[in-house]
């Protein structure tokens, strides 16, 4: 395993608003509704409407609720409701493109074959390399990943990869929530989960080397467009190492689980 240092860490995403009394197709619209505790009284004209509340948010003021089209403007009317929004349905987070490499990899280079003048190339594009060099790499850092989950057993984000048992004993995944529904549901740091999760982690503290075939496609991409040895290194003969190098390599990550594993986007009162 190569380890490289690197810092930096980030999240975001993006909350939409739809103000209710503009024109809907479904039979049932799903809502949320800005109420203030305790929600006992705005549940039970909730309930009088023919309506349901699917969540009951404990660190802010509000409800998600499931209500019939035809009594929206009735829901804004309760007494002690703010205001009503659409809890809109966010889709998956989806990368541009997604290409199989397995059969190119091969195994994962020794510590010593970094060479003493790699660079990873990524740190300096974003001014984390100082940082670096000066042995900040993230530790104490818990990163809060909301997304479709982090792998425990991604061999980017472990201490020592030689098997998926001792990469989850190793791995900088701590821990995380589950915020989807579903008894058949994986958790939040299974590996089933959707890959996205695990890329973002990975980009912000992967701290492994994987070994490529110098004549592959993707090796070759490499080199020509990064040259050695900012982007890669050759190994041996055949080998060419490509560092998967985060920001923040000595991070930990905390996976908050809001999408689901087979896709079709979550509700945005789970985010």
């Amino acid at each position: 395993m190569v380890c490289i240092p690197s810092r930096g860490v980030c999240s975001s995403f993006a909350v939409s608003i739809w103000l209710v009394g503009a024109t809907v197709a479904s039979a049932d619209q799903r809502v949320i509704v800005k109420t203030k505790k305790p929600y006992n009284e705005v549940k039970q004209q909730i309930a009088s409407l023919g309506g349901s509340v699917t969540y009951e948010f404990a660190n802010a003021d509000g409800l998600a609720v499931t209500v019939p089209d035809a009594q929206l403007n009735a829901l804004k009317a309760i007494a002690g409701v703010d205001y009503v929004v659409e809890d809109r349905l966010v889709p998956n987070p989806a990368p541009a493109g997604r290409r199989d490499v397995t059969e190119t990899l091969q195994a994962v280079p020794a510590l010593d074959a970094e060479p003493a003048s790699y660079s990873p190339y990524a740190s300096i594009l974003t001014n984390a390399r100082p940082l670096q060099l000066a042995g900040i790499l993230g530790q104490g850092v818990v990163v809060g990943l909301i997304d479709s989950g982090a792998s425990r057993t991604a061999t980017a984000l472990c201490a020592n990869a030689t098997s998926a048992a001792t990469c989850s004993a190793t791995s900088r995944v701590i821990g995380g929530e589950n915020f989807v529904p579903g008894a058949t549901e994986p958790n939040a740091t299974s590996s089933l989960n959707d890959p996205h999760g695990t890329w973002v982690a990975t980009t912000i503290g992967g701290n492994r080397a994987f070994g490529f075939l110098r004549s592959s496609a993707f090796a070759t991409a490499v080199r020509n467009n990064c040259p050695q040895p900012n982007c890669s290194f050759q190994v041996n003969a055949t080998v060419d190492a490509i560092p998967i190098v985060g920001q923040a390599p000595a991070a930990q990550f905390y996976a908050l689980k809001v999408f689901r594993a087979a896709g079709g986007g979550a509700p945005e009162s789970t985010r």
